[in-house]
C-alpha cells in the first residue's frame, strides 16, 4: 500500500512538472519559400505579414535551426497573439549588420494593451545567433518590431499560466509526499 500511494504521489509531481514546461514551435512543416504563415499556426494568430523563410535554398546566412524559420516581410513590426495568458515567450533571432530587434510583451491581443515587458539587441551580423525573452504574467501578445525586413526567427518557445486544476494537483501530490514523509513511511 505504501508503495502504491509513492507511485501516485510521484506520478501526480511529475505530470504537473511536465504540463508546466512550456511549448516550442520550429516551423519546420512550411510547404514553400515566402509561403503566408497561416492567420492560426500551431495554436497562435499571425498578423498578415508573416512568411516562411527558407534558410538552405533562399539564404544559408540566415540558418539558426533547421530548415525553416519565419520573418514579416513588410518594414515595421509583426505581432504574435496567443489565445490563453503566458507566463514567458523566447525565441532565437538572426538579423542584418546593425539591425536593432525588438521585442515587446503587451496584456492585450494583437500588441494592445499595456507593455509588460521588452527585450532588444542590434547585431553585430548574420554570425551570431540572438535570444530573446520576454516574462511578466498575463502575457497575452508579442509585438516583434523592426526598421526594416532583414532579420528571421525560429525555435518559438512559451509556458502557459498554470491552469488551477494543474497547480490543486501539484498542491495534492506535494501534501501527500509531506504527509508520508512525516508518518516516516517515506
Amino acid at each position: 500500500m505504501k508503495r502504491l500511494i509513492c507511485i501516485v504521489a510521484a506520478v501526480i509531481c511529475v505530470g504537473v512538472t511536465a504540463a508546466d514546461a512550456g511549448t516550442k514551435i520550429d516551423f519546420e512543416d512550411a510547404t514553400g519559400w515566402h509561403d503566408p504563415v497561416a492567420t492560426h499556426y500551431a495554436g497562435l494568430t499571425f498578423d498578415a505579414p508573416w512568411v516562411f523563410h527558407e534558410w538552405a535554398g533562399g539564404a544559408p546566412a540566415y540558418t539558426i535551426n533547421g530548415e525553416w524559420g519565419v520573418h514579416t516581410l513588410v518594414e515595421g513590426a509583426g505581432t504574435i497573439t496567443w489565445d490563453v495568458p503566458i507566463l514567458t515567450a523566447q525565441a532565437l533571432f538572426k538579423a542584418a549588420l546593425g539591425e536593432t530587434i525588438t521585442m515587446t510583451a503587451y496584456d492585450g491581443a494583437g500588441g494592445t494593451g499595456s507593455v509588460l515587458a521588452t527585450d532588444s539587441f542590434t547585431s553585430g551580423g548574420l554570425t551570431t545567433i540572438y535570444t530573446l525573452s520576454v516574462s511578466a504574467s498575463g502575457i497575452s501578445s508579442v509585438v516583434v518590431s523592426d526598421g526594416a525586413a532583414f532579420w528571421v526567427m525560429d525555435d518559438l518557445e512559451y509556458a502557459a499560466i498554470p491552469a488551477p486544476g494543474a497547480i490543486l494537483l501539484g498542491s495534492i501530490g506535494v501534501s501527500l509526499v509531506g504527509w508520508l514523509r512525516r508518518r516516516r513511511t517515506l
